[in-house]
């Protein structure tokens, strides 16, 4: 598989020097999915990173606690 890579330029106002975004934007949006997806099947908002499956049952244990606790 052959890749090509187009340098377009284009100024955004809103972005300092006209830049629109840095790199690490498009390596981190998979990560991002994959926490608001845990989030949102959990109700559970993780603070760190990595997010490891011995984190999400322990998040998961905590929530339960929480929950008989009231």
């Amino acid at each position: 598989m052959k890749q090509s890579c187009n340098k377009i330029e284009t100024i955004d106002p809103n972005g300092p020097y006209g830049a629109k975004e840095a790199d690490m934007s498009v390596s981190m949006s998979p990560t991002q999915a994959y926490f608001r997806a845990i989030t949102n099947a959990l109700g559970v908002y993780f603070h760190d990173y990595p997010n490891t499956p011995d984190k999400i049952l322990q998040a998961i244990e905590e929530k339960r606690k929480m929950e008989s606790g009231r």
